[in-house]
């Protein structure tokens, strides 16, 4: 597919010398439609220019033994007719659907949109962190992406196409994107279906299995293509820039962890790409405990920060910290004695005194016969309505079980955890919440690296039961159950 507007296309080429120079040459000069390209060896950057498809370019690339990455794009003369981002959601992926417990995946994604002329829009997707082997691409009718994947809608199909390729199914169609055993992916695609401005405030959805592209001899094959679930989901928002230049947090293994000195404001290089001036620097790796190095910029009147380095701290370094602060007598009674204070019962309209206040230092959860997990109840009125901390330690689990009658909500203080209510399965990190309704059966899993803790509450109505004694003494008493179902 060749569009009738020139425009450029940014590559991160991996060489490592000059014969990989002069094959990268060799290769860009057998394709039709590039006009002119520009090789960097020390910044192993690719700029091409021409109506050559890039997914072709890309191709061809790779296929000379190379990694290849799509940095950016953009139009020779003139602007582009719009232009659109889409980052994949870390918290909507649902570790429960992959077949590979024991790893641990952190996935990352960025998917970018150029509309280069009336015709044809580009669009470039890069995963890091991913399972391995081929997963579907769509784009849905929805940007809802509270549920994860599952809120998004159905496939965006405004031509009301059966599920198939890039060309002949629905618009949102995008095939499938192949991740090596690495975790990384990339795919370039060119749509004559899309157009940007159409795009906005939908989502993008990369999904468990491999698209068939409607070639699966089944009813499925003609909606979804057989591609299951959506592992991953990203609303499409819009992109503000004229020329999408941006460095993705993947890299071709060049170090660029601390920056040179440039005091030159560039605003353009020398392909006529506009560029920032403010350093970039790759995303940290804060699981192998990197950390900023800030210092004063050199020769400024100003106090104004700058990054000198990123440094990585090994787990075996000996951190040193403040010693811990001295409590005040008065502080250590309020957090270490179970203080009662007087408050009005309800139902009486009397004083009474009660434990209203829990301190941290009075957090104590105590471990689950038979299970990993540790339990603590704070409170509870009468027996109707209760609280207390769930504790869930790495690869730990609160198994399967019905909620009955009570209802239950849960908020994550720290950790991320995986939660099944009835048939669904979300991932909550820390600071979400989620309820359990209820007659639903439920399941807590820490997936993650560290430990997991949630404060959560439950009630349960209310249920009048008449005894026989009472009615044959002719009183209008009534016993009310007030029992719960203890979390544990």
């Amino acid at each position: 597919m060749e569009s009738k507007t020139t425009f450029k296309t940014e590559y991160a080429v991996q060489m490592t010398c000059k014969d990989c120079v002069e094959a990268v040459k060799n290769v860009l000069s057998e394709v039709p439609g590039v006009d002119h390209f520009d090789i960097n060896l020390e910044e192993q950057r690719v700029v091409v220019e021409g109506t050559a498809p890039p997914s072709k370019v890309s191709k061809l690339l790779k296929n000379s033994g190379r990694k290849v990455i799509v940095r950016g794009q953009g139009t020779t003369k003139g602007a582009h007719s719009g232009a659109a981002v889409c980052i994949f959601e870390p918290y909507t992926f649902d570790i429960n659907l992959i077949q590979q417990p024991q790893k641990q995946y952190d996935p990352k994604g960025l998917a970018r949109f150029v509309q280069i002329d009336s015709e044809i829009c580009l669009i470039d997707i890069t995963v890091e962190d991913f399972p391995p082997g081929n997963h579907g691409v769509h784009i849905h009718e929805l940007g809802n992406i509270s549920q994860g994947a599952q809120s998004t809608g159905e496939h965006y199909n405004p031509g009301n196409k059966e599920h198939g390729d890039v060309t002949t199914g629905h618009a949102g169609d995008l095939g499938n994107i192949e991740v090596d055993e690495r975790g990384h992916g990339d795919l370039v695609i060119e749509s004559s279906q899309l157009k940007v401005w159409d795009l906005i405030g939908r989502s993008m959805v990369i999904s468990l299995n491999e698209d068939d592209l409607g070639k699966g001899g089944n009813p499925q094959s003609k909606i979804d293509g057989n591609s299951g679930p959506g592992l991953i989901a990203g609303i499409i928002a819009r992109s503000a820039d004229e020329i999408v230049v941006s460095d993705k947090p993947f890299d071709l293994g060049i170090n660029r962890s601390k920056p040179e000195k440039n005091n030159k404001p560039e605003m353009k290089n020398e392909q006529g790409l506009r560029r920032s001036t403010r350093r970039k620097i790759r995303p940290l790796k804060f699981w192998k405990n990197e950390k900023v190095v800030y210092g004063r910029a050199e020769g400024s009147k100003v106090p104004v920060p700058v990054i000198k380095e990123i440094i990585t701290i090994s787990d075996d370094e000996e951190v040193i910290r403040p010693p811990p602060r001295k409590h005040s007598t008065t502080e250590k009674r309020a957090t270490t004695e179970k203080k009662k204070s007087q408050i009005l019962d309800w139902e009486t309209g009397k004083a009474v005194t009660r434990h209203i206040i829990f301190m941290p230092s009075m957090l104590k959860p105590k471990s689950v016969v038979t299970y990993k997990y540790k339990f603590q109840k704070t409170f509870s009125e009468g027996q109707f309505l209760s609280s207390g901390v769930l504790v869930l330690p790495k690869g730990a689990e609160k198994p399967s079980k019905n909620s009955k009658d009570s209802s239950m909500i849960f908020y994550v203080i720290k950790g991320k955890i995986s939660v099944t209510a009835h048939k669904t399965t979300f991932r909550v990190p820390a600071g979400g919440q989620f309820l359990i309704p209820r007659g639903n059966q439920y399941r807590i899993v820490n997936n993650s690296k560290d430990e997991a803790k949630l404060f959560f509450s439950q009630a349960r109505e209310f249920i009048e039961i008449k005894s026989k004694e009472m009615e044959e003494d002719g009183k209008k008493k009534s016993h009310v159950d007030m029992g719960y179902e203890r979390i544990n």
